[in-house]
């Protein structure tokens, strides 16, 4: 029997579709979607265990995706990683998709040229440096892992493929209202590190990867429209833009030999 706390999040997640920010997105297939999340939810009696406070960013993640050319039933979907509620969604409604696993600082196990769409959907924050025995690797964050891992990326996609990552904006207001209230600017503070938007663009560059698409949404705490915009008058006052302060990244990359015009970089 679900709890309380999740019955609510159910409730408040419909209040986004009516008024937040999914407002006006409730076709047939996102009704599906939030159907299959909100049973997922009902059956755990685990709060944590549900991902209740995942459901907007599969949600947004959806919204974003099915936009794509790739995305078809007949697309091979990958997955880093276990299967995400939303990747088995994807599964039940009859899209080709499967995990990808193994060490995402090193070597993940799958041939090369196999993804439409690869999914990295939280992964980013998550992925550690390389082990080493250097002392200039031990005391510095070197981002060894997290290069290899975007190399692996693009080795999996086909020329055509589209790369899809998730992960928390550290520029975001929730990041700003965390400081001035003297506590950490992270999202979650267990991550190893939340990245910039900017830093995800330029890491993704090095590693032959260009973008095809950037914006944030508000994935895990919700402001409201009146706190959204006293929090944005504050950036705007000394000059500073109220762009892209969602909660969460979602970015679409391409491998860089792809045929598809690269847009305007985002403003970190």
């Amino acid at each position: 029997m679900a709890t309380d706390a999740v019955i609510k999040k159910l409730e408040y997640l419909q209040r986004c579709l009516r008024e937040g920010p999914l407002a006006g997105s409730d076709d047939a297939d996102t009704q599906k979607l939030l159907e299959f999340l909100s049973s997922d939810m009902l059956q755990t009696p685990d709060e944590e265990r549900a991902l209740s406070s995942h459901m907007i960013r599969f949600m947004e993640t959806f919204l974003r995706l099915r936009g794509q050319p790739q995305f078809s039933r007949l697309a091979q979907i990958v997955e880093v990683g276990h299967l995400s509620l939303l990747a088995r969604f994807l599964a039940n409604d009859g899209y080709k998709v499967r995990p990808c696993m193994g060490d995402f600082r090193y070597s993940l196990n799958m041939q090369t040229g196999n993804a439409d769409i690869l999914l990295a959907l939280e992964v980013f924050e998550h992925v550690k440096d390389q082990d080493s025995i250097d002392i200039s690797d031990i005391d510095i964050f070197n981002f060894s892992g997290i290069n290899r891992f975007l190399q692996e990326c693009r080795r999996l996609l086909r020329p055509d493929g589209c790369l899809v990552i998730t992960t928390p904006n550290a520029c975001s207001l929730r990041s700003l209202v965390n400081l001035v209230n003297h506590q950490n600017p992270a999202t979650f503070y267990p991550h190893v590190k939340e990245y910039a938007p900017q830093d995800v663009v330029h890491l993704c560059a090095r590693s032959g990867l260009k973008l095809v698409h950037f914006a944030t949404f508000y994935a895990y705490y919700y402001l409201s429209h009146d706190r959204q915009k006293v929090l944005e008058s504050y950036i705007m006052k000394p000059g500073f833009s109220p762009e892209h302060r969602g909660d969460c990244s979602f970015f679409i990359f391409c491998r860089d030999d792809a045929s598809i015009p690269e847009p305007a970089s985002p403003r970190a």
